[in-house]
């Protein structure tokens, strides 16, 4: 049985970029991202799709869940996609893709990024596909079904910050930290309360750890105190938004649960330099 696909949803406006302020190894800047679909799929051995060749560039992250599948290139082999595995595969190669055993359960992804050489993986990455990593996926999925602009820069930011968690798992297993399951959860905590409202307290023992092991482990994972990374995300987020040229200062703040304008503008310059009344709307689109 031969299946389409359906597109839970598609942003109107494909220019936007969005950029989080972390990197992956090997790169000095921030890669800039577009989540265009999510799809959660669970089927059984009928589950067969040809797809079409697509009219742009795009990426396609696969997380398998359970069971297999196999992944149908146009130009070279076949991929087999397995449970607990990231692939990361280019959207113009893939002809068709279907269940290979008895069941398939995964996460579909499919994204475009201003550099796809940072994103394209030659073999799949291990992971642990843990309950709160599902959450985090629906909550992604949910909000990027919504009309609003800040939601579906919530769900490209999350995607993405999810996405390089997956990339730098194998330079954090050379830490050998045993809390880095724990820090990677704070993380995905304080994008999932982006208006600033847990404390380092809390936070901590939402992740069952001391707040002193709690600080110390953070910075040693990602280089940055808990309290500075929390307000650098809420800083880069107001960015984003500011630079849309949709929403005022005093919208932004409210939405990003800053006490005031006066407050977020004095971090705002702080943080990047300048005030944010001269955050300039940014026109860039995607190569096609």
């Amino acid at each position: 049985m031969k299946n389409t696909e359906e597109t839970i949803y598609i942003p109107e406006n494909h220019d936007e970029l969005f950029n989080i302020g972390s990197h992956p190894p090997g790169c000095a800047r921030t890669p800039e991202i577009e989540l265009l679909n999510a799809w959660h799929v669970r089927e059984d051995a009928n589950y067969d799709v040809w797809r079409r060749s697509p009219e742009r560039n795009s990426l396609i992250a696969v997380w398998g869940i359970a069971g297999q599948g196999k992944c149908h290139l146009r130009h070279g082999p076949s991929i087999t996609l397995q449970a607990n595995e990231l692939q990361i595969i280019p959207g113009h190669q893939v002809s068709r893709y279907h269940t290979a055993g008895e069941r398939w359960h995964f996460w579909w992804f499919e994204f475009q990024t201003s550099q796809p050489e940072l994103f394209t993986q030659r073999s799949p990455i291990p992971i642990h596909v843990s309950p709160q990593l599902l959450a985090s996926f629906t909550r992604i999925s949910q909000m990027l079904r919504r009309e609003d602009e800040h939601d579906r820069i919530w769900a490209s930011t999350m995607f993405l910050h999810v996405l390089l968690q997956a990339l730098t798992s194998h330079r954090r297993q050379l830490t050998r930290s045993p809390y880095s399951e724990n820090i990677d959860r704070a993380i995905n905590l304080m994008y999932e309360h982006i208006r600033g409202e847990l404390s380092i307290p809390q936070l901590a023992g939402k992740v069952h750890m001391h707040e002193r092991t709690f600080r110390s482990h953070f910075r040693q994972l990602t280089g940055e105190s808990p309290k500075s990374f929390y307000s650098r995300i809420r800083l880069e987020m107001a960015q984003q938004l500011l630079s849309l040229g949709t929403y005022r200062i005093h919208e932004v703040a409210e939405r990003l649960g800053f006490a005031s304008p006066y407050h977020l503008s004095k971090a705002y310059c702080q943080h990047f330099g300048y005030p944010p009344s001269q955050e300039k709307p940014q026109e860039t689109a995607f190569p096609s």
